[in-house]
């Protein structure tokens, strides 16, 4: 048996457990996020005894007498500072990983409260947002001759869209099954939407594509899909599929809409992000726009 506080409150367990699996399964604490469970990514940040450490790490026998504090446990000041700070930078995204950065970011004000910008980053660096994956998209985007999308039903919708909207940047980019759709080769690139990552046919499209030698990449839900063994990276969008994963952000829209929604968002911000590292002008976009209307 083990007693230790959470929050300030005296707990006690007598099944030896991650602390992380305790927190979340007993004490339904839901801001620490189960992220990897093997002390990789940092969305299960808790302080302990004013250290942040990953939930998912040190199990419960080993916390006898320990103080851990959750995003839970700050105060209200505490949490109305760190949601303004954090809008304000616009360092917000899905919100998966951000109480572990909050958490990583009051271990390191608690002790030192004017760091600098390299104090601040050593503080944070195991926090792995996966939201970045748009850093990989655009390198990916920008090393490939053309860039082919591959999606079904309203997936596909939005990556219809998200093609039309890169083609305005000058990319040459084709949907899978158009009629005037190109031969891909090694030095294209494949997207993939599907939130399960188990969608019969944008599967198969994507073992040819690798089998041809093209780069896949997999923008998704599901990291364990058999998608995984063939692509040079995942995008992970983080909520409900018809899996219904543990760790999805759930929604009132019906079925996969959110999903839906965020992809196209995340193609538009990649879009936007091209555009500021390249320094394109706006209005020089006209030129790619149809203009036979």
């Amino acid at each position: 048996m083990a007693s230790f506080y959470v929050n300030g409150q005296a707990v006690s367990t007598d099944k030896n457990q991650k602390l992380l699996r305790f927190l979340r399964d007993e004490l339904r604490l839901t801001s620490v996020k189960d992220g990897c469970s093997e002390g990789a990514c940092g969305t299960c940040h808790v302080l302990i005894d004013g250290k942040a450490t990953k939930a998912c790490v040190p199990s419960t026998d080993k916390l006898e007498g320990k103080h851990i504090i959750t995003v839970e446990g700050l105060s209200d000041t505490e949490k109305e500072v760190y949601a303004w700070a954090f809008a304000k930078a616009g360092a917000v995204q899905c919100g998966f990983c951000i109480p572990g950065m909050v958490i990583s970011a009051k271990a390191l004000l608690d002790v030192n409260p004017h760091p600098t910008e390299l104090e601040i980053r050593e503080a944070i660096e195991g926090n792995l947002c996966r939201c970045t994956g748009y850093v990989k998209i655009i390198a990916a985007v920008q090393q490939a001759d053309q860039v082919f999308f591959v999606g079904v039903g309203r997936v596909m919708l939005a990556l219809e869209a998200i093609a039309k909207r890169w083609a305005h940047l000058g990319i040459k980019t084709h949907l899978v099954g158009e009629i005037t759709e190109p031969a891909i080769t090694q030095n294209d690139l494949l997207i993939v939407g599907s939130g399960s990552g188990t969608t019969l046919f944008p599967a198969a499209i994507a073992q040819k594509a690798h089998q041809i030698g093209a780069k896949v990449v997999h923008i998704g839900s599901n990291p364990n899909s058999p998608l995984h063994e063939i692509c040079a990276f995942m995008v992970r969008i983080p909520v409900r599929t018809k899996y219904y994963l543990d760790d999805e952000i759930d929604s009132q829209q019906p079925m996969t809409s959110l999903f839906e929604q965020s992809l196209l968002l995340l193609g538009d911000s990649v879009a936007k992000l091209m555009i500021e590292r390249q320094q394109l002008d706006m209005r020089s976009l006209w030129k790619y726009h149809a203009n036979l209307e």
